[in-house]
């Protein structure tokens, strides 16, 4: 499980939709005490904070390791406050990355610190039609977190909205919350399509002769001692 802890709302907006499509399971905080709530009660095996404030990272890092001190700990933050938490990465207790941020080494430091690539299938594999209990295991755990959070912004939309329809900033944080939500699960519903689909089926002609000679060859070596030749 991954805990992606941030007050920046450009990280939570985007880096979820990235994180997901690699099938990584994944939960979103916004504050010390919902990080430490979620901490508490799911099996979190890395932390990825992104907080604005140097001091708090530090607090927070406490925190979560009291209650998960096998996880490992990813720090994102502007070049000016690498200075702050040096020290954390010189113990080896953080990983950093600094902003903006590449999406492609954050996969690379996730893939390394959870000791395994990103959960997506290679396409190759996807052919075939059975799947071991622990991979479906992985997937539907995977397909319930990845739907959980937006359902919940729905849920608290749709609670609020007969109460506050007139207010013309929620009116603006429905309609993006909204259509980001549907976007959310409209491309799982799309990966989940193409995880289900088999490749096409790859003919080609192969020569007969040797099939024929060789099942010729076993026919006649079972029947050595008999006068049957073929």
């Amino acid at each position: 499980m991954i805990l992606l802890v941030s007050t920046d709302s450009a990280t939570t907006d985007h880096l979820p939709t990235f994180l997901e499509g690699q099938f990584f399971p994944l939960l979103v905080a916004k504050s010390k005490e919902e990080t430490l709530e979620l901490a508490s009660r799911q099996p979190v095996r890395l932390a990825i904070v992104d907080l604005e404030d140097p001091l708090e990272v530090y607090d927070l890092l406490h925190g979560i390791l009291d209650l998960r001190e096998d996880a490992s700990i990813i720090v994102l933050s502007d070049p000016e406050h690498r200075q702050a938490v040096m020290p954390l990465i010189q113990a080896g207790i953080v990983t950093h990355i600094e902003k903006p941020l590449d999406p492609a080494q954050l996969k690379s430091k996730i893939g390394q610190l959870l000791g395994q690539e990103p959960l997506s299938p290679p396409r190759a594999q996807v052919a075939s039609p059975e799947m071991d209990p622990a991979s479906m295991d992985r997937l539907i755990m995977n397909l319930a977190h990845r739907l959980k959070n937006p359902l919940v912004s729905i849920r608290t939309f749709a609670h609020l909205f007969k109460e506050r329809f007139n207010d013309s900033q929620f009116q603006k944080d429905f309609y993006q919350t909204m259509r980001q939500e549907v976007e959310r699960i409209d491309c799982l519903i799309d990966q989940l399509i193409e995880f289900s689909e088999l490749p096409d089926p790859c003919m080609a002609l192969h020569p007969v002769l040797p099939i024929v000679e060789e099942a010729v060859q076993r026919t006649n070596d079972r029947f050595r001692g008999s006068k049957v030749r073929l």
